[in-house]
């Protein structure tokens, strides 16, 4: 509208409505990301576009996506791409992006791997090499434009911390998921992390960062906030000035919701921008923030992050801090960007000493690397740190991870269960140990190279007189028909340390542990609606497999039945339709234990 009198047609509405506008006569044609997953084949047969021009175009940079792989199928002859951030984590990215503009530029993703990571003897990446040549390979398709190189044209931007303490109930509930992490931090010095220990870390990560905002997003019974409590007075002063308009980002959804309660109990309107509305509706806030003066302030979730001109602002106000520093940048350049007129005031609310401000040193190497590919800084080679050692010494960074304990003399086999059991609680059958405490047998579900590895670690670092056989369920059920028959015997008695079967013989007893047990269930399930709910969808994947097989695994108990199984059938009846959590979340979970190897017991 501003550069042409060109026809402009906007793709919005049902299937069958986009069809039709598919069909109408346009020059230009606006649509997003989430469509191109549907409407590939109708983009492609029935608009046949001569260019296509992907604005943020960091929506494709993992190169397995559905969204990715479905726009890059889309077919035209010329093809632009937009970003301010082509680089966020690693290189793979500006190969996913580079993908969709010319496939014949990297090759193949195993060429582009053995020409610009450095391998181990194992294949596995330890750094990247030859940057300097990527920043070469790039050149002929990218047009680069820095902020700084226009900086002297934008308005002053000025920049404020405020740190903020935690509140002793904040305190409390912090403190429960960083022992979780820290706990989790110290094995994994010892050994590498199981897949649903993984999970664990990542859920206990998330909610610290949760935490450091408030507990309502957890517990909407709790409405404690010091943020809340230290802008709302910054808020106040600033709108004295009847012309100031302050864009407010936070990641939770509820976050917003709380402080929202406060600005209204202040008479204050305001906006709202968050990925719970439709496209109608954000665009009816966006006008309002921008067009009406009895409209100042515009909340937000990271979904207004990018792609959004808000100039009329003069304030940005980030109530908690991304993970990554891009995201950072992308929140200020929604104000502080060109054909913006007044001084632009950033203000960051960073919970002091906890999670949220350690994030802030844990960034360096990803913008290193985005400096020497896109900018050619001339480093040609970067190092990388293991995995195992990268996620060591990020928890070092991000929590108090007590130091680990010299190994004591005193571990016995009665250690080696505990440690087993907890790393391999839905694997480990039984555990036995030979008359003259020599040798540990350990019957598993099924052995495979890692449950292997990892329990032959245990034992040469704590026990290294001691030797261990690990045998399947199926070999040691065999074995024991043998024994049964009288065609084999055991020399020696063999003492049972642990076995699955083992039940509490006071019922009482058992009645009470299910009664503290389901209220961690209880939160843990409340955890993996809120994770999913917030958008953390593969997050809430893991607290969720707990509270179903925990549930479970207490109802077979107190009922003293054999025959009580976890199945997607009673996942999809009883815990989606009954507590309506939603088709989405079914079909997400299933199609995860699929392709993804989540473990569901059987």
């Amino acid at each position: 509208n501003k550069f042409t009198d060109l026809d402009v047609c906007t793709i919005k509405g049902t299937k069958h409505k986009r069809d039709e506008i598919y069909k109408r006569e346009s020059f230009f044609y606006l649509g997003n990301y989430e469509q191109i997953l549907y409407d590939m084949d109708d983009i492609n047969l029935v608009l046949l576009p001569d260019v296509i021009i992907l604005d943020e175009v960091q929506r494709i940079k993992n190169w397995q996506t559905k969204t990715a792989n479905s726009i890059k199928k889309l077919q035209s002859r010329y093809a632009f791409v937009l970003t301010g951030t082509p680089i966020e984590n690693n290189i793979d990215e500006i190969y996913s992006i580079v993908q969709f503009l010319n496939p014949y530029l990297f090759g193949s993703l195993f060429r582009f791997n053995r020409e610009f990571y450095k391998l181990d003897e194992n294949g596995l990446a330890v750094g990247y090499k030859n940057l300097g040549l990527l920043h070469q390979k790039l050149q002929p398709i990218m047009l680069r434009r820095k902020k700084d190189s226009i900086e002297e044209k934008l308005p002053q931007k000025s920049v404020k911390n405020y740190f903020v303490q935690m509140s002793d109930t904040q305190q409390t509930r912090y403190d429960e998921y960083e022992v979780m992490v820290s706990r989790l931090a110290s094995k994994a010095r010892k050994y590498p992390l199981t897949f649903e220990e993984m999970k664990r870390l990542q859920v206990g990560l998330s909610c610290m960062r949760i935490l450091c905002d408030t507990p309502y997003i957890l517990d909407q019974k709790i409405t404690i906030s010091p943020k809340i409590d230290e802008i709302m007075p910054i808020i106040e002063e600033l709108l004295e000035d009847k012309s100031r308009k302050i864009i407010i980002f936070s990641e939770w959804e509820k976050m917003l919701q709380l402080l929202s309660k406060s600005l209204k109990a202040k008479d204050i309107n305001i906006a709202w921008h968050t990925g719970s509305l439709n496209q109608l509706q954000r665009r009816e806030q966006i006008n309002k923030f921008k067009q009406s003066s009895e409209y100042n302030v515009f909340l937000s979730t990271d979904s207004g992050s990018v792609g959004l001109n808000l100039q009329v602002a003069d304030t940005v106000i980030n109530l908690d801090m991304p993970w990554n520093p891009a995201k950072l940048e992308q929140r200020i350049a929604r104000a502080w960007r060109k054909h913006q007129t007044k001084p632009v005031q950033v203000i960051n609310l960073i919970t002091e000493d906890r999670i949220e401000h350690r994030i802030l040193h844990i960034v360096e190497q990803k913008q290193f690397l985005s400096d020497n590919v896109i900018d050619g800084l001339g480093t040609d080679e970067i190092d990388l740190p293991s995995g195992r050692k990268a996620l060591l010494k990020d928890l070092d960074k991000l929590v108090q991870t007590p130091t680990p304990e010299p190994i004591k003399s005193e571990y016995e086999s009665k250690n080696f269960t505990e440690d087993s059991v907890a790393i391999f609680s839905d694997r480990v059958e039984t555990i036995w140990e030979s008359q003259n405490a020599d040798t540990l047998f350990v019957v598993v579900d099924k052995k495979d190279e890692m449950i292997e590895n990892k329990l032959r670690d245990i034992v040469r670092e704590n026990l290294g007189a001691k030797t261990i056989e690990i045998l399947e369920k199926q070999e040691f059920e065999l074995v024991k028909k043998l024994i049964e028959k009288g065609l084999i015997s055991i020399n020696g008695d063999l003492k049972q340390l642990y076995s699955t079967t083992q039940k509490p013989k006071d019922n009482s007893v058992q009645i009470d542990k299910a009664k503290k047990i389901f209220v961690s269930v209880k939160r843990k399930f409340d955890m993996a609606e809120l994770l999913h709910n917030g958008g953390f969808i593969k997050e809430s994947l893991s607290p969720f497999c707990e509270s179903v097989e925990s549930s479970l695994n207490l109802l077979s108990t107190l009922l003293d039945s054999e025959s009580e199984k976890t199945s997607l059938d009673f996942i999809k009846t009883v815990l989606v339709d009954r507590y309506d959590l939603g088709d989405d979340f079914a079909l997400l979970f299933s199609e995860s234990v699929r392709s993804e190897g989540v473990v569901v017991p059987q």
